[in-house]
């Protein structure tokens, strides 16, 4: 559900950055839309992720991730990784999602 969230915050327009909060935040809304009663703190949360290989940033505010081109398409392999579908099938998002389309992959 990580590498889940990871995506759908990477495919939000305009967004450059995100904070392990904001994906602890998304979540806990995806254990709750599959009835799941668990809920992850921001710092398992922030754990799972530099456990799939992508590390945060220490900012005054927390910890944040910034979307460059390298960690996007390191969300983007992770999620392939685990099978994770867009959220949406058949549009592409974002140059990363037409390059699995041209190779035949879905994400």
């Amino acid at each position: 559900m990580v590498a889940e969230a990871a995506l759908f915050l990477c495919h939000t327009p305009g967004t450059e950055h995100f904070f392990i909060g904001d994906l602890a935040e998304r979540v806990i809304d995806l254990l709750k839309g599959r009835h799941e009663d668990r809920i992850l703190t921001n710092k398992k949360v922030g754990l799972l992720f530099r456990a799939l290989g992508v590390h945060a940033q220490r900012v005054v505010k927390g910890y944040r991730i910034s979307l460059t081109d390298a960690v996007r398409e390191q969300i983007h392999e992770i999620a392939r990784a685990y099978q994770v579908l867009p959220t949406q099938d058949g549009i592409v998002r974002c140059h990363h999602c037409a390059r699995d389309n041209i190779k035949g992959r879905v994400n």
